[in-house]
């Protein structure tokens, strides 16, 4: 096969594997609260705070990649995630925030199998 073909076709290849993943990154990402919500037991109005505050971080943290384009911004990521979850701890019971953390690390470890399978 000729050489410059191969490497259009694994160009293309790669281009739509990272667009799958990113789309079934976008979708398993804490943004489905109904399983929280199920899961963590959280009444309607812990339902309603998690979200303000997870809508808050998202905003920030879009709003970090923006301004660090190509830079090391995962440090800042870093104390934004700690932030929020000290903000949630306080929302939640000990058991509910327990539970989350728990799910969030099964969640995180599937997004990871998620890129490491090949394609």
């Amino acid at each position: 096969m000729n050489t410059p073909l191969i490497l259009i076709l694994t160009t293309i290849s790669l281009l739509i594997s990272s667009e799958i993943f990113a789309q079934n990154y976008k979708k398993s990402t804490i943004k489905d609260y109904s399983t929280y919500a199920e899961k963590l037991k959280l009444s309607e109005k812990q339902i309603i705070e998690f979200d303000k505050i997870n809508q808050h971080f998202e905003a920030q943290v879009d709003a970090l990649k923006d301004e660090f384009k190509n830079k090391n911004y995962k440090g800042k990521i870093k104390a934004l995630e700690i932030a929020r979850d000290k903000k949630i701890k306080e929302l939640f019971s000990k058991k509910q925030f327990k539970k989350f953390v728990e799910l969030r690390r099964k969640e995180r470890k599937n997004l990871q199998g998620l890129i490491r399978k090949p394609q």
